[in-house]
């Protein structure tokens, strides 16, 4: 506590009666939200608070931190049949993939410089920061400088997009539709936002940047949408619910 005092400005009795109430209370819930996951070493803070839940019996009971079901269906965009038969990067930590659907991008600069499972020449960055983020700073710079070839979209020139060889800037919220589902959080909730302003400067949504490069990739097939009602309208058809109910 006396070192977290010094680091943190909070003081020490004031740490050990946060983590003694914690640690006798059950059930007990931590809600993490997403602010730590945009400083650095974020993903070190985020295992960390895992770990308290852990240690403490709170995860999968009432009235703790639960795992939520993925129970709102949603249509795959991936491009399954274009995949690799290669074994896919993360492939070892068969738990992550199973409860996330995805893999991990810790295992992205192992790829990128050791070629396992196989080598990756270029990245294409989208909402996130992995020089800030990710573990091991020094070898993910490493790992990044090493490519041949980084593209990141954003709203801001970050640490990773300065070690970018294109960046393209991205909308915010107000200038565009999105969407956002709150699975993560153990809601079964979806949101829809309406666009409030026209895009600034040569910004474009998240979506129309990778529409557009996979057309001009030869993938004109895989992204028939000419707007974001039409995309999300073909994300949410397993739901049931149209961009008409979302506007009611």
């Amino acid at each position: 506590p006396d070192k977290v005092a010094e680091i943190t400005w909070v003081p020490a009795d004031t740490v050990r009666a946060i983590a003694r109430t914690y640690a006798q209370s059950k059930p007990a819930c931590i809600s993490e939200g997403v602010a730590l996951d945009h400083f650095r070493n974020g993903t070190q803070v985020s295992r960390a608070v895992a770990i308290l839940m852990a240690v403490t019996g709170n995860v999968d009971i009432p009235g703790g931190n639960t795992w939520p079901s993925r129970g709102i269906p949603f249509t795959n965009l991936r491009m399954a049949d274009r995949a690799s038969d290669d074994e896919g990067i993360g492939a070892e930590y068969p738990i992550f993939n199973r409860f996330t659907r995805e893999r991990s991008a810790m295992c992205i600069p192992d790829a990128i410089l050791d070629g396992r499972p196989y080598p990756i020449k270029a990245l294409l960055v989208q909402g996130s920061d992995p020089m800030r983020i990710w573990p091991n700073t020094s070898r993910a710079e490493k790992a990044l400088k090493s490519l041949e070839l980084l593209i990141v979209i954003d709203l801001f020139m970050t640490d990773t997009a300065k070690l970018a060889d294109i960046v393209l800037p991205c909308t915010s919220f107000l200038e565009g539709k999105s969407w956002k589902d709150y699975r993560s959080s153990g809601l079964p909730l979806v949101t829809v936002g309406d666009q409030a302003i026209e895009p600034l400067g040569s910004s474009m949504e998240d979506w129309k940047i990778i529409a557009e490069l996979g057309k001009r990739m030869g993938f004109e097939e895989y992204f028939p949408w000419k707007s974001a009602d039409e995309l999300f309208q073909y994300l949410f058809e397993p739901t049931g619910v149209t961009m008409e109910q979302f506007r009611e």
